[in-house]
């Protein structure tokens, strides 16, 4: 249903991945290349944001991590495809991933300092910094450091800008 999404709504997608719910095994979540249903969805010319929604209510966080056989990420192709419409999806997306990790790893207080930061993040453009800095990380609580002198939390120094505001 996911290579074809343009002919059916949100509800006929809940409603096949509810008849299929008895598939436990995460292997089975990809198909031969490798795409889970994320890497299909964000692959098609216009990815619908309510289809997003159901996937993220169905799948675990950590299948927006896999790589497909080419090793892209599924929102590598949201990147690739820019458009205002696939911003949202990629903050949908990344929003799920990041914080995902977050709840599993991080403590409370962790937690409620680390994601008004991601979101600034996200408000400023920095999708590809997040994207792929974030994978280097085993714990997104890595990815930021107390500046002690400024009283702040702030992105590593490791980190690099490479592509600036925007995509």
């Amino acid at each position: 249903m996911c290579y074809d999404h343009s002919s059916i709504t949100a509800l006929e997608l809940r409603r096949c991945l509810e008849d299929h719910d008895d598939i436990k095994e995460e292997s089975l979540f990809a198909d031969d290349f490798r795409m889970s249903p994320f890497h299909i969805l964000f692959s098609t010319v216009e990815p619908r944001g309510d289809m997003l929604e159901v996937l993220l209510k169905k799948f675990p966080y950590h299948v927006l991590g896999w790589k497909d056989a080419d090793g892209k990420l599924a929102m590598d192709y949201l990147v690739s495809n820019w458009t205002y419409q696939n911003k949202i999806l990629l903050q949908m997306a990344l929003q799920s991933w990041i914080f995902g990790r977050l709840e599993r790893w991080c403590d409370q207080s962790w937690r409620t300092t680390m994601i008004p930061l991601v979101n600034a993040l996200l408000a400023e453009g920095h999708y590809r910094k997040l994207l792929h800095k974030s994978e280097e990380y085993s714990v997104p609580c890595d990815l930021l450091h107390h500046d002690k002198s400024m009283k702040i939390w702030r992105p590593r120094q490791s980190w690099k800008w490479p592509c600036g505001k925007g995509k």
